[in-house]
Formats: structure tokens, C-alpha cells, sequence
């Protein structure tokens, strides 16, 4: 079973776990933000009027999470 896993080049190898590193980051991100407004919030609508993290880095976060995964969805269905 070991053998076939060397049988990738290393840049695909490392590739994957990074991939795999900025999906887990962003599900952080995600969690923290619903456990945040539906658990510590729970039935305050005020808390919708100011975000938890500043705006402009969780864009930036999204930005740089997820456009190398969104780029490589768009080779997958292009090939």
C-alpha cells in the first residue's frame, strides 16, 4: 500500500496537504463563527450589527484559503 503513495511526484504530495490544510482552516473559521452568533448570541439579533473578527481579514482569509482550492477545482473539471 506504501509503494503506491510514492508513485506521486512530491510536489503533488505537498500540494494535497495543503489543500487539505487551508479546507481545515477555513472550517475553523466557519465553526467559530456559527458557534459564536448561534451558541454565545443565542437569541440576540444585535450581535448580527457587529462581526466577531474584522471584516477585511476574513476576507483576506478567503482570498488565500480557498482560491488555490477553487483553482484547482477548475483544472479538475476542464481536464
Amino acid at each position: 500500500m506504501v509503494n503506491h503513495l510514492r508513485a506521486n511526484p512530491k510536489w503533488y504530495r505537498i500540494d494535497t496537504v495543503n489543500k487539505r490544510l487551508a479546507d481545515t482552516t477555513q472550517l475553523i473559521f466557519v465553526t467559530h463563527a456559527l458557534y459564536y452568533y448561534m451558541v454565545i448570541n443565542y437569541d440576540n439579533p444585535l450581535a448580527l450589527l457587529y462581526p466577531n473578527w474584522y471584516v477585511p481579514d476574513s476576507d483576506i482569509i478567503d482570498i488565500v484559503l480557498t482560491s488555490p482550492i477553487k483553482e484547482h477545482s477548475r483544472k479538475i473539471r476542464h481536464c
